[in-house]
């Protein structure tokens, strides 16, 4: 009876769990500033590369790129851990979304005040992360593939939160 009851319990959590924590965050995101840190590959041709392969997939997808325009800022972090002396080599890559907000406790304690804009704060509104291992003679190749898989989900979630794009 209790297994019956646990994996009822069980089924129904998948039924009502939440959703992703940003969905909906990206509604009116019309363009980005873009930072693109490489840490750990001394490699010039490949990090201008990845650097034009993200600027372009972000053309190529009508979410212009100005670096004047300080937020939204779209930043991705990416680590390289290549070990020429052990099997393998580590990696993460990161994309993270950042913009102004203001916490709801602030914003009713400030309703119709005018310094509510002091009080803005730099907020996370989407984050993906990829971990991984590899050999050292594939890890730059694995890399690339979870910067295409992130940067497809990135735009997938753009494009259901600004279906008019």
């Amino acid at each position: 009876m209790n297994k019956y009851i646990l994996s009822t319990l069980f089924i129904f959590s998948f039924c009502f769990c939440q959703g992703k924590w940003y969905k909906g965050n990206l509604k009116n995101i019309d363009e980005i500033s873009l930072s693109i840190n490489l840490k750990g590959s001394e490699e010039a041709t490949w990090k201008k590369s990845v650097t034009s392969y993200i600027e372009l997939t972000l053309l190529q997808n009508k979410l212009p790129v100005i670096d004047s325009k300080p937020m939204p800022k779209l930043v991705i972090d990416i680590h390289v851990i290549d070990s020429s002396i052990d099997e393998a080599s580590s990696f993460m890559v990161d994309f993270s979304l950042y913009d102004y907000g203001l916490s709801e406790q602030k914003y009713s304690f400030a309703y119709g005040d005018s310094s509510l804009v002091k009080q803005l704060g730099t907020y996370k509104i989407y984050s993906k992360e990829t971990l991984g291992q590899s050999t050292s003679s594939r890890v730059y190749k694995d890399i690339e593939t979870a910067i295409r898989e992130n940067m497809s989900l990135f735009l997938s979630q753009w494009y259901k939160d600004n279906p008019w794009k």
